[in-house]
């Protein structure tokens, strides 16, 4: 398998990291709807909901996608490739490895808020989150 700027990995190393990883968890990026935030001019409205407006657009707005290029970089696969890297050689768990990678992710999406002037007041770069959870929706994180 190969990766971004000529990073390899071994079939042998792949094998031994799929046998690693169950596969059940995830980090979930965004504004999750648990640390979503009412507006104070528009308490109807949450910072949950001007991400999805901000992410996929409507019919008075163009798309300003902020989470999918602040999960799909380099910087966040870099911290990913370490993370298979400390469950293969000092034994991390899947969880414990996803949950260093996480502040990264939120640390790029705000990036991304930031570079796309999708400020409004703060609200929304506030309440970004990346938080490891369970592939099944028994999980309580």
């Amino acid at each position: 398998m190969t990766f971004k700027k000529g990073f390899h990995l071994d079939k042998r190393v792949w094998d031994k990291l799929k046998k690693e990883i169950k596969g059940d968890l995830a980090i979930s990026a965004g504004v999750n709807e648990r640390d979503a935030t009412p507006y104070p001019e528009n308490p109807e409205v949450t910072t949950a909901d001007v991400a999805m407006f901000h992410e996929l657009g409507t019919v008075k707005m163009e798309a300003r996608p902020f989470i999918e290029p602040g999960t799909n970089n380099q910087i966040v696969a870099d911290h990913m490739a370490n993370a298979a890297k400390a469950i293969l050689e000092d034994g991390r768990t899947e969880r414990k490895a996803l949950e260093s990678v996480a502040p990264y992710v939120e640390q790029q999406i705000r990036t991304v808020i930031r570079e796309k002037n999708i400020l409004d007041t703060g609200l929304l770069t506030r309440t970004v989150s990346a938080i490891v959870k369970s592939n099944n929706n028994d999980d309580p994180q």
